[in-house]
């Protein structure tokens, strides 16, 4: 199935992209993509702790967390919360 990922931030400079078409297995869930996307952008597990652990994670334009099932056409935004003041 096809998933529409769209970066934003600090998220998008980590990455080098604003967004990409992933093809998942059926039954993938957000958690299995942000996996796919932690290979497939060769970040090591430290830095995508820093990336994906603070992040805000929607589909189709609704809050979601890593157990959330993905269907073919859904569109997955990941952002990075930033902190301070």
């Amino acid at each position: 199935m096809k998933i529409e990922v769209k970066y934003l931030g600090l998220v998008s400079a980590i990455l080098k992209s604003d967004k990409e078409t992933v093809n998942l297995p059926a039954g993938a869930t957000l958690g299995h993509l942000l996996g796919y996307i932690q290979q497939e952008h060769g970040l090591g597990d430290a830095t995508a702790a820093n990336v994906f652990k603070a992040g805000t994670f929607m589909v189709n334009k609704k809050n979601a967390d890593r157990d959330t099932s993905l269907e073919d056409g859904d569109e997955v935004l990941i952002m990075r919360i930033l902190w301070g003041g």
